[in-house]
This record gives structure tokens, sequence and C-alpha cells, in this order.
């Protein structure tokens, strides 16, 4: 997986002037949702991954529920701030969809400060490839190495103001991981557009 440019990240920043109102808006609910909640029970659980696929474009189509309890326990020590190992995610992608998207969705609107949301548009920005084949941005592999990425992307110099300037546009203030792939996401979705 390519580097992330520091310096290509703030020209892309720079770029956008507006951020869609009802991407922010259901963003700060679902966060407010999960907040309010000190351990995550099944209820919440199914809850917020019917939420998390209201920002996908396809349904969800499985929640394999013979699993539940290790997913509240994996997703309960995300929000703590552990961050599952791969056969974790194996089991969170399986039971939820086989999309390893919506997983990444739940486990950001969970704890937003160390999970980034992963899709194809975040994929195609950092890949600089016009499609995103459905098995690079399933793989754990890839989504791992990714948040590798942000941590460093985030610790350059030059980030901080990247990060102020999109809490500015946004209207609120929203996490280092949030804002990294908000940048990307709409940089890729403008440049799709205009293609």
């Amino acid at each position: 997986m390519n580097n992330i440019s520091i310096k290509k990240f703030i020209q892309d920043e720079k770029k956008i002037d507006k951020t869609p109102k009802s991407i922010d808006y259901s963003y700060y609910e679902f966060l407010i949702f999960f907040m309010r909640r000190t351990k995550l029970t099944k209820h919440d659980i199914t809850i917020g991954i019917y939420f998390a696929y209201g920002w996908m474009p396809r349904m969800l189509s499985k929640f394999d529920i013979s699993n539940i309890n290790k997913i509240v326990n994996i997703l309960n020590r995300a929000k703590r701030g552990i961050f599952p190992q791969e056969n974790e995610l194996e089991i969170l992608r399986d039971s939820i969809n086989n999309s390893l998207v919506g997983v990444s969705k739940l486990l950001h609107f969970i704890n937003p400060d160390i999970f980034a949301i992963w899709d194809s548009n975040v994929y195609k920005y950092i890949q600089k490839k016009g499609k995103a084949p459905q098995c690079k941005f399933q793989s754990i592999r890839h989504y791992l190495d990714y948040h590798k990425k942000l941590n460093q992307l985030i610790k350059q110099k030059g980030f901080s103001s990247v990060h102020k300037s999109i809490n500015k546009k946004i209207g609120y203030n929203v996490s280092a991981m949030r804002a990294c792939e908000y940048i990307m996401y709409l940089s890729q979705r403008s440049k799709d557009k205009h293609r």
C-alpha cells in the first residue's frame, strides 16, 4: 500500500470548501449513541450495525448472531482502546455482512480516536488507482496497514493545521482519524465525479 504524502494531503484539504451537512449531522448523532454507553450490550451492537449500514450503498443482508458474545467482547475492548487482533477482525467481518467496510464504520463510531473508516474511496485515494478491487479493500492486512499509515500521517508536521481546518469546515471537532479519512473520502469522491 502506498504512503500518504502530507504535501498532497494538505493540498487536498484546501480544495474542500463545503462538507455534506447530512453526513456531518448523522455522524455526530452516531458518535453520541456510543459515547453515552459505558459498556456495550447486544442491543447496542445490533442498533450500531444497522445505523452503520445506513451509510452504505448495500443493505445489511447477513448478521450472524452465532458469535454475538464474541462480537460484544471484541467491541467492548475496542471501546476501551484495544485494537482487535487479525482473527477478531475476521470474526467481525465474517459475522457482519462479510464486509470489512461495515465493520470499520462500526468500530469508528465506537471509538473514533483509534479507528478510521475504510472503504473503496479511501483505498483508491491511497493507491491512486481508479477502481478498487473488492478483495483489496476487504483485506484485513490492507486495513491494518491503512491504520499504520494514518498514525504516521498524524505525526507529520503540518497535520495539526489540516485537522483544525477540517474541524472548522465541519463545524465541530472530529478525531484525527476521522479528519484523515474524511479528507481522503471527499477528495476521491470529487476526483471520481470529474472523470
